[in-house]
């Protein structure tokens, strides 16, 4: 769909900030304990998983199910437009999350995801506007600051990386070792010719990665500012940011700022106004009992036992042995007693040939046999 149409769509579907936090709370809810809450809760977390795994038409059905059960529930209606952004339908997401806001005006996980849905939608200031109010809710929501940041750097120009770089420093505040947010930091002073600013932020993230292996591109960045090439820098930060990817230490930072593609890791897993599921475990049996048996095979004491399925066709089998003989006893009255080849060895439970079925192996001095 043609952007300019998507953005006059938007303008219509989803209101301002400000115009949803006047709006009055509406929609039926379920009492809790009751049936309908019951498979309302089903229904929304079936929906949860499955957008995690990816089966988005199950999803869809779910949070359905879930906005006729609990018309009033804000969570069911925002991860409907989740699922509708993922397909590219904006529109339907637009309209989806402008029924969750209009019954949850002061939730900062619905205005993160409204941000989305006008990014995708190519109006980047009505984003950036619900950013904000996102972070006013919740100033220390990370995704928002840092979604805000990349939207203020790309649309505004210097003013616009001045404050990218102010709303960095602010997550850096929150989460001081953040790898991602240290090299965007450093790039930002890099762009506005601050090298002790790049400097400081290279130094927290060697001492949080260690010298090696990334020597040779901190040192790359500490050259070019030392020959005040401020451009060159900001190239081998940027390298540097490449580099650091390859660390589990920097994708956690990444998950911790980044938002998927689709907005996935948006998801709302818990309701924002139906009561919290709670669990509620079956009660104890109290009559279950175990009854051990004495293991009486062969003349001698065993030194190894172990059970197994043989075949679908089998039961459950008891394989023992000691340290010549094993026995296979499927049936307590007929059990099957097998030597070593060639006497004493060893005894092994393994899928000889991958048929599903198990084999047991027996090892000794005249060779090996495959049961």
């Amino acid at each position: 769909m043609h952007r300019g149409r998507v953005a006059r769509a938007l303008r219509g579907l989803l209101l301002p900030p400000a115009a949803l936090a006047s709006c009055e709370r509406g929609g039926t809810l379920p009492p809790a304990g009751s049936a309908a809450y019951a498979e309302a809760v089903s229904a929304f977390y079936t929906g949860v998983a499955a957008v995690q795994v990816g089966e988005n038409g199950i999803a869809e059905a779910a949070f359905r199910r879930v906005t006729e059960l609990a018309e009033g529930e804000p969570a069911a209606w925002a991860n409907l437009g989740l699922v509708a952004l993922q397909r590219q339908a904006v529109e339907e997401a637009a309209a989806r999350l402008g029924r969750a806001l209009a019954l949850a005006p002061e939730s900062a996980q619905l205005e993160l995801v409204a941000a989305l849905i006008h990014r995708e939608g190519g109006r980047l200031d009505s984003a950036a506007a619900h950013l904000r109010r996102a972070i006013e809710l919740d100033p220390q929501n990370l995704k928002a600051l840092y979604l805000l940041a990349q939207i203020r750097e790309q649309t505004s120009g210097p003013a616009g990386s001045r404050e990218a770089r102010e709303l960095i420093g602010r997550i850096l505040a929150a989460d001081p070792d953040n790898l991602v947010a240290l090299l965007e930091q450093a790039r930002l002073a890099a762009a506005q010719q601050d090298a002790d600013a790049v400097r400081e932020a290279l130094g927290r993230v060697e001492r949080r990665v260690g010298g090696l292996p990334f020597a040779p591109a901190l040192g790359a960045v500490r050259r070019a500012l030392a020959a005040a090439d401020f451009r060159g820098a900001g190239v081998e930060i940027s390298f540097l940011q490449t580099d650091l990817q390859a660390l589990p230490a920097y994708r956690d930072d990444q998950d911790a700022l980044l938002t998927a593609p689709g907005g996935t890791d948006a998801l709302l897993t818990r309701f924002l106004r139906l009561p919290a599921a709670t669990a509620r475990p079956a009660p104890p049996d109290t009559g279950l009992e175990f009854a051990a048996e004495s293991l009486s095979i062969g003349t001698g004491p065993v030194s190894w036992v172990r059970a197994l399925w043989l075949s679908d066709e089998l039961p459950l089998v008891l394989v023992a042995g000691d340290a010549r003989t094993v026995w296979i006893s499927p049936d307590p009255a007929a059990t099957q007693t097998i030597p070593f080849p060639g006497g004493a060895a060893a005894v092994a439970a393994l899928d000889y040939d991958y048929d599903f079925r198990a084999d047991v192996a027996l090892a000794g001095p005249g060779g090996l046999r495959l049961l």
